[in-house]
């Protein structure tokens, strides 16, 4: 077998028996050598853990350290030795069966965090942050009290102001802090007044 490669010549025999896919897969292997280890001017490649650790030294001391720190320890092993370029893929596919979506997009977040940090730095020449979708969440919290349960917690309650503050809240749906700033010239016989 014998090929030429940017003007290295190579010829290499093979043993008996060898077949011609044999000779193939011989000349591949060296080409791929050959070519390694040419110089060919391009930067080095760049590492999805080397921007994550990047990123997390940019924003070391700040309030928002600690949690990040701890999004991205669960998301490097995604990302860990793999190419820059592979990086929004991976994290994309990325979901843990038992993690909320909420705390998925934490950690997708964080990885969005350190590529649009290093497009910004000039470290990449594209924005990969923007191939990186969130999933969507479902994390409403409300829970609304029956009138039956209302009529039971107001029986429960001895003091008449408390009375008044628990009635006012679950009527109206004022947060604590409204009800606590109301006065009395801002409460009518049928209605609430908030403007004044």
């Amino acid at each position: 077998m014998e090929f030429q490669l940017r003007g290295v010549r190579v010829h290499r025999r093979l043993p008996d028996g060898a077949t011609r896919a044999d000779a193939r897969e011989l000349e591949i292997r060296l080409r791929r050598e050959i070519f390694g280890g040419a110089d060919l001017g391009r930067r080095p490649a760049v590492l999805g853990e080397q921007i994550l650790d990047g990123w997390l030294e940019s924003i070391a001391g700040s309030k928002a350290e600690r949690p990040t720190r701890s999004h991205a320890k669960q998301i490097r092993p995604t990302i860990l030795g793999k190419p820059i370029a592979a990086v929004p893929g991976l994290v994309a596919r990325y979901r843990p069966e038992h993690l909320s979506p909420a705390t998925v997009n934490r950690h997708r977040s964080t990885v969005k965090a350190a590529l649009s940090w290093a497009f910004a730095a000039g470290r990449l020449t594209d924005d990969l942050s923007r191939r990186i979708p969130l999933l969507p969440e479902n994390n409403a919290r409300h829970t609304y009290p029956t009138p039956a349960q209302v009529g039971a917690i107001l029986d429960a309650i001895a003091d008449p102001r408390a009375r008044a503050f628990v009635l006012i809240a679950c009527l109206t749906g004022m947060r604590r802090g409204e009800v606590e700033s109301l006065r009395a010239d801002q409460v009518g016989e049928n209605d609430i007044n908030l403007g004044t």
